[in-house]
């Protein structure tokens, strides 16, 4: 399914997408650890947006990943830890609306662990979210799955 990312953004970017029509998920062996099914880190909402980082959430931790690392303004920290108690929140400063692009540093060892990054719900448009996209997608990690709500790229 095209989400209207052009070629060209991640060409520049240096990203590579996958596209899965329909996933396939393998049934969880009853001794499993979460740690055997993956991290995904998420860098979704901005003030006012809290439920669009919450739904996707949700959404990645129902479709089985193993740990969900959430970042979070600190203005929606509550919000997202009563909705996501399976949850890890990374509570960042905010610019008085989105992630402050100076404090992002705090993501970029859980860009190199995660093997899937969401970001984009709810996300404010503005210069911030436009170098922690970037920085985001010059990741190099292996097995890297981008998942995107971007329409400020």
């Amino acid at each position: 399914m095209k989400i209207g990312i052009s070629q060209e953004i991640l060409k520049e970017a240096g990203a590579y997408i996958r596209e899965n029509e329909r996933p396939v998920f393998a049934p969880r062996p009853k001794t499993c650890h979460k740690n055997s099914f993956g991290t995904a880190l998420s860098v979704c909402g901005s003030y006012g947006m809290s439920g669009a980082a919450v739904l996707a959430g949700k959404a990645a931790l129902k479709t089985g990943v193993g740990i969900l690392k959430a970042a979070c303004i600190e203005e929606n920290y509550h919000i997202l830890g009563s909705s996501m108690s399976e949850a890890l929140l990374i509570p960042l400063k905010s610019n008085g609306k989105t992630y402050r692009y100076k404090d992002i540093n705090v993501l970029k060892d859980s860009l190199k662990t995660a093997s899937a990054l969401l970001i984009g719900c709810g996300l404010s448009v503005g210069a911030d979210t436009a170098k922690i996209t970037k920085l985001s997608l010059s990741t190099k990690a292996k097995h890297f799955t981008f998942l995107f709500s971007s329409h400020y790229l």
